[in-house]
């Protein structure tokens, strides 16, 4: 916690609460200011407080970096109304896991209709194309692998968890 920064606030203004806690990352590095009336706080208790926070923030940090903690909870994936079974499903099948996204209306006609009539292929979608003329297929694979990097949708998988 950087000290060096202008507060966020005037410290002389009104504040809508006995204590005000503000946090802000700033060239990625968290700032927290602690505003308080020394009228009613005394600054020792104060500061006691501001080092709690710091040392129990320091620990969940220590904590999260250890090997095998963390994971992602539904509020990971606003896109998707989704359980903390199903998160922990699709995390343990997809390590690398970003983001989940909702089906589109025509993938939910798929869905619908395989689940409906699972032997009946009426939704059987393919595509192909003809390269015409000589391939690069190094230049190739690097073009597409940076359309993929770039673009998390494309590195989806489909699951079957909900």
């Amino acid at each position: 916690m950087n000290s060096e920064i202008e507060p966020t606030r005037n410290p002389e203004g009104l504040r809508p609460h006995l204590i005000d806690i503000n946090a802000i990352v700033v060239e990625g590095e968290l700032r927290v200011d602690w505003l308080y009336s020394s009228n009613l706080h005394q600054e020792e208790t104060i500061t006691k407080w501001a080092d709690e926070f710091h040392k129990n923030l320091l620990e969940i940090i220590n904590h999260c970096k250890e090997v095998g903690v963390g994971s992602y909870t539904p509020s990971d994936f606003p896109l998707v109304k989704i359980s903390q079974s199903s998160v922990n499903k699709l995390q343990e099948k997809y390590s690398q896991l970003e983001d989940i996204y909702p089906l589109s209306p025509l993938q939910e006609g798929m869905l619908f209709h395989t689940i409906y009539n699972s032997e009946d292929a009426i939704y059987f979608e393919q595509v192909t194309g003809k390269i015409i003329g000589k391939l690069d297929v190094d230049n190739f694979n690097f073009a597409w692998q940076a359309v993929v990097d770039r673009h998390p949708i494309l590195r989806r998988a489909s699951a079957s968890y909900f």
